[in-house]
């Protein structure tokens, strides 16, 4: 799946948890990483992968069903640009 998976021997990557899936239509993730960082990456990675290929079905005119899907991600890139920014700044203010 595109490098989406959970390594155990590193103790990072990307978990699903599917027992409501098929009933609630709904997927549940856990994206583990060695920093916050990294856990939104493999997160923004793994919802952009959903989104990109489970996400829209192109013959149906109502696109609205996904509007969550494409909110979360902006939020997520929002936060990670944010992340970056501070931890650029902590690691200019320890130097």
């Amino acid at each position: 799946m595109r490098g989406i998976a959970y390594d155990q021997e590193n103790k990072q990557g990307t978990l699903f948890f599917l027992p409501d899936t098929v009933i609630t239509g709904s997927l549940s993730i856990m994206c583990i990483g060695r920093t916050r960082i990294k856990a939104l990456e493999l997160a923004i990675s793994t919802l952009g992968f959903v989104q990109k290929n489970y996400g829209m079905d192109r013959e149906s005119a109502d696109s609205r069903r996904y509007d969550n899907l494409s909110k979360m991600l902006v939020n997520m890139r929002k936060v990670m640009r944010s992340e970056g920014m501070q931890t650029l700044v902590a690691n200019a203010s320890t130097m």
